[in-house]
């Protein structure tokens, strides 16, 4: 699959994953606007770092929701995958009446990988703290495939131990919808799941680096106390 072509299949599964979604967050507490949809605003480019990758894009409905929404895209962590693929997620979020913080992070091939790649999604999610007249009740961080494991691992991010990359959150996700998540590292890279991906985003195996899967696998994080 291209960046910016999408094939029938892969509008498709976009779809898809939409629908999972939306109800998802309906399952959550929160009430998704009636159709008919309204019209969405553009999306605003903020920046959470000097490196390219290191922005987001925030979109705010006319009339928003309490709840805003975290995407995390995926791609097996490759910097040939961007937050494209997360826009047409967050267009028919907006519609509905939820701000989006569609976040894009440092990947494999352009800078990323550990700790990088995790203290990117920290730093674009706290950011959400200093954004002027940004209100929000809830906050519900959803991620697909790569994306999944980021997201867990940020509503896990209260439990690791201090001085770990992304520990001391200033923003706590009020839970989490993990699309395809890759939730144990460990196992996927025995598997050989995405090819050298995971070696590729946690520098090595479980073996060469047990202390990086330990605060970087979410399955290596339960309890998280976020549903």
């Amino acid at each position: 699959m291209r960046v910016g072509v999408p094939d029938r299949a892969t509008v498709s599964r976009r779809t898809a994953l939409s629908v999972f979604a939306g109800g998802a967050l309906t399952a959550c507490g929160t009430t998704p606007t009636s159709l008919p949809l309204p019209a969405a605003p553009d999306p605003v480019v903020l920046p959470y770092g000097a490196d390219p990758s290191q922005f987001g894009e925030l979109t705010i409905p006319f009339q928003p929701s309490t709840t805003l929404v975290v995407l995390i895209h995926g791609g097996f962590w490759f910097d040939v995958y961007d937050l494209e693929l997360g826009r047409p997620l967050a267009a028919d979020l907006v519609v509905r009446g939820y701000p989006v913080w569609n976040l894009e992070y440092r990947r494999n091939g352009n800078g990323g990988g550990y700790p990088e790649t995790f203290l990117d999604v920290a730093a674009g999610i706290d950011l959400l703290s200093t954004v002027e007249n940004l209100e929000f009740q809830k906050l519900v961080v959803i991620g697909h495939s790569a994306g999944g494991q980021l997201g867990v691992w940020a509503a896990g991010r209260h439990t690791l131990p201090p001085g770990a990359p992304g520990a001391d959150p200033k923003v706590k996700p009020s839970s989490v919808i993990s699309q395809a998540g890759v939730l144990d590292l460990a196992r996927a890279a025995a598997d050989g799941v995405g090819g050298d991906s995971v070696p590729g985003l946690m520098g090595g195996y479980p073996v060469d680096h047990p202390d990086r899967y330990a605060i970087g696998d979410p399955i290596q994080l339960v309890p998280i106390g976020v549903p």
